[in-house]
């Protein structure tokens, strides 16, 4: 081979070489692995919430984590009885998003365990400054493990792979301020689309935070919904439901003093036609879906039924 000839050589072999490289790691990245559907399971962690996504893209993301109050014992307990032991079983290794929608410990207690357990990709929070010292020490966790922690307010998009778009919906970024709870009002309102099928997350809102959400945002539409507050009484409800229009409704409940669900809730899904399901009767409720259509199954089959009790079925 002639000296002319080597420096073309090594040119075309560098660029076979880059080409390759970059070949492998878009297929790493763009093409999906494990599940090729979207996996929505809404956990039962008594009265709490707590949902892992498992995208067709490999990505998982966990929105709440569900937790005791402190008066009630150890509020990380709920991540070492159920949250822990569900990601062993399932195979999940990483959570790429964690979400705590507001630090109520009903809603990050459960996290607590997680921290240096299970990697964490990055935790998103509600702009809404803690009460709790369990919610200081879930952040400081973070911080000592090198988990970039992010606080997020309406706007926000994140786009994945296989056409999942992540949307924050709430809080507006002028903060509500004298609410009823303005730690509830101004949870994380996340929207997770998927081609034709979405899934509306609520967090604690009530009626100020909804009837903020009805003013601003012209499109709430989502196939399933996560129910605000475990169920607790709004007057705003029927407006809600109007503009969700949903298909299917998911309470997340246990045993508690509150009242929750509220008969008033419980009528208002039922007038509306929305088939409902509760994690206190149903156990943990799971959504397959390939973006087009969706398929539910249940832990357990409710008790004999109630008058009221599962309206929509």
């Amino acid at each position: 081979m002639t000296d002319l000839k080597r420096p073309f050589v090594r040119k075309v072999v560098l660029f076979l070489s880059m080409a390759v490289a970059v070949l492998l790691l878009w297929g790493y990245t763009l093409v999906p692995f494990g599940s090729s559907r979207l996996v929505v399971t809404y956990l039962d962690v008594g009265q709490g919430a707590a949902a892992l996504i498992e995208t067709p893209c490999g990505a998982n993301i966990l929105i709440d984590g569900g937790g005791e109050p402190p008066h009630q014992g150890d509020p990380g307990r709920t991540g070492e009885m159920v949250l822990l032991p569900f990601l062993r079983r399932e195979g999940i290794r990483r959570i790429d998003l964690a979400v705590i929608s507001h630090p109520h410990e009903d809603h990050f207690g459960g996290m607590l365990p997680l921290v240096g357990e299970i990697p964490i990709g990055i935790l998103l929070i509600s702009p809404v400054q803690g009460e709790s010292p369990f919610y200081d020490q879930l952040l400081e966790s973070a911080a000592v493990h090198d988990i970039p922690v992010e606080s997020a307010t309406a706007g926000r998009r994140w786009s994945l792979p296989s056409g999942l778009l992540i949307e924050t919906l709430g809080p507006p970024q002028k903060l509500l301020e004298g609410t009823n709870s303005d730690l509830n009002n101004n949870s994380l309102v996340i929207r997770l689309s998927h081609i034709k099928v979405s899934f509306l997350f609520c967090g604690d809102i009530e009626d100020e935070a909804v009837r903020e959400l009805l003013r601003r945002e012209k499109a709430l539409g989502a196939t399933v919904l996560l129910v605000p507050h475990h169920g607790a009484f709004m007057e705003a409800m029927p407006l809600f439901l109007q503009a969700v229009r949903p298909q299917y409704a998911v309470i997340s409940v246990g045993v508690n003093s509150f009242g929750h669900p509220r008969p008033e809730t419980l009528a208002d899904l039922g007038e509306a036609g929305v088939k409902t399901f509760r994690t206190d009767l149903h156990g943990s409720v799971i959504f397959h879906s390939c973006g087009r259509t969706l398929r539910v199954e249940t832990m357990q089959e409710p008790p004999a039924r109630k008058k009221g009790a599962i309206p929509g079925n």
